[in-house]
């Protein structure tokens, strides 16, 4: 009887430890590698970073598209790259800046075109899982939706909490024996200025979708408006705010060339802040291009990086 309670003992244990290591291993708080908690991470330079300071706002392309310690001895200034995600759209992150922005902050506005023409606001999908991993957020979120976010998320009991850690956990381990590729989009490939610098040493896609966005006007025009309203409010800070285009790829300059040109009058006609370039600034061919028509390989990033450089180098002198 005494070696069948050992065993039993025993057994209850194994169990309880590997319960406590799924637990750790899947909640919530081991997700913080989690490629959209790195928004949390983002907010924090905003607040910690000192000056003099040039902060980079604008969507993926600007993630994996900088290097900022380039930046930061070229220009003599400390860069803080807020890119992240196109779908969150503009609005979030202006949000963000407008509550850290400091007297003599340079604010370098360079979104992608679909956040300019096709959708602005962030997506309801990506604004619940953002807010799961960052509860904090929500204010940032929270103006694009009429809805409380929160309702949204569903409550769980002990039992259901306990078996999304262990599906959590699951594919935590598939991913890990997947190779290097399947982990790219995480917390832990960005480097302390919020650049993404995880795909550099990965061989790139063979090809992307080379598919371009259209011009809606009401997106636009609400984008323009906010924009002109975000740089009076940073004058009023006594910060700086600039526009710059985000690179093009040459054969999606060259399949859309008519429309390219009237994104280009719109943006010089509508907002009202220095525009520091033109849509063909910057055309990169593919193999600079990682595995979208944003993403920058470490080659095309270094391009874009010393482009930036040269523009922004009058503001200085």
């Amino acid at each position: 009887m005494k070696r069948f309670l050992v065993r039993v003992g025993v057994f209850v244990s194994l169990q309880l430890l590997i319960l406590l290591v799924v637990m750790n291993y899947g909640s919530r708080d081991s997700t913080s590698n989690e490629y959209m908690y790195c928004l949390k991470d983002k907010y924090e330079l905003l607040k910690t970073t000192p000056g003099p300071r040039i902060i980079l706002v604008g969507g993926s392309s600007l993630a994996f598209g900088l290097q900022s310690p380039v930046i930061q001895d070229n220009l003599k200034r400390n860069p803080i790259n807020l890119g992240l995600h196109g779908r969150l759209g503009m609005h979030v992150l202006l949000r963000m800046v407008r509550e850290q922005v400091r007297p003599g902050d340079l604010i370098v506005l360079s979104p992608e075109h679909q956040a300019l023409f096709e959708n602005s606001r962030c997506t309801r999908e990506l604004a619940i899982e953002t807010i799961q991993l960052w509860p904090g957020c929500s204010r940032f979120l929270q103006p694009d939706f009429d809805r409380p976010l929160e309702t949204e998320i569903k409550s769980s009991s002990r039992l259901r909490e306990i078996g999304r850690c262990v599906v959590a956990s699951v594919k935590r381990f598939q991913k890990r024996s997947q190779g290097n590729e399947s982990r790219l989009y995480r917390r832990r490939g960005f480097n302390q200025f919020g650049d993404h610098i995880a795909h550099y040493k990965v061989a790139a896609p063979e090809s992307f979708d080379h598919r371009f966005c259209s011009i809606k006007p009401g997106v636009f025009r609400e984008v323009a408006d906010e924009f002109n309203r975000f740089s009076e409010f940073c004058e009023s800070k006594h910060a700086k705010v600039l526009f710059v285009h985000c690179p093009v790829n040459q054969e999606i300059s060259r399949q859309n060339q008519e429309t390219l040109e009237e994104m280009d009058k719109l943006i010089k006609s509508k907002i009202r802040i220095p525009i520091m370039t033109s849509w063909n600034s910057l055309l990169l061919d593919d193999d600079q291009f990682f595995d979208s028509q944003y993403h920058l390989t470490e080659a095309g990033a270094q391009r874009r990086t010393d482009s930036l450089c040269q523009v922004l180098a009058p503001v200085f002198r």
